[in-house]
This record gives structure tokens, sequence and C-alpha cells, in this order.
């Protein structure tokens, strides 16, 4: 038995596509230009950065989205404390109209408070 590793890498299509038409090139089978002779190879670049661009503008999109959730998220939040501030003045009104003593009682706290000396 022998372990033999083998790695599955290579030149792949594009690199025997350039291989064969600088071959070509160099036979003067074919007249192009070198740009056009070497483009297998920008194929593979170009792929590769479409699948960026496609990556990032996902990324694009999902953080806007994402932004505008958490801006109606605040907005809703911001509402609900309104709201609860409002409730909280209505109950302070409440308690304070509770609280209001009469002029009667009023008066006589003043009597207590003030009691009239040198009087018999």
């Amino acid at each position: 038995m022998s372990d033999s590793k083998s790695s599955s890498g290579g030149i792949g299509f594009a690199g025997l596509l350039t291989i064969a038409f600088i071959v070509l090139k160099l036979c003067k089978m074919i007249d192009w230009s070198w740009w056009w002779v070497i483009s297998p190879i920008f194929f593979g670049i170009g792929i590769l950065l479409l699948v960026i661009g496609f990556v990032g503008l996902f990324y694009f999109c999902e953080s806007s989205t994402i932004k505008r959730r958490l801006q109606k998220r605040n907005k809703q939040r911001e509402a609900e404390i309104k709201e609860l501030q409002d409730r909280a003045n209505d109950i302070q009104e409440s308690i304070n109209k509770i609280s209001r003593k009469s002029k009667w009682q009023q008066h006589m706290e003043e009597i207590q408070q003030n009691p009239k000396t040198g009087t018999n």
C-alpha cells in the first residue's frame, strides 16, 4: 500500500485555453492582438470581480434595510415614550386635583401655624 497524496489543483480551462492561444499566436496561425490571446485569464478575473460585486451589493442592500428597520423601531419607541409621558402627566394632574385643599382647610392651617397672641 502506498500513501499518495494528490492535490486537485491545476491549470484549469482558462489556463489551457490561454496556452493554446499563445501557441497559436507564436506559430502565426492566428492574427489576434495579444489582449485577445491572454483574454481567458481576464475571464476568470472578471467572474471573480462579478462575484465580489454581487456580494458587496447584497451587503449594501441588507445594511440599508436594517437601517430602515432601526429607524422605524426608533420612531415607534419615541411615540411610545411620548404616550407614557402624557399618561404620567395626566396621572400627576389627577393626583394634584385630589390633594388640593379647600379654602376652609387652607384657612385653618394658617390659623394653626400663626396663632394670634395677646387676645383674651
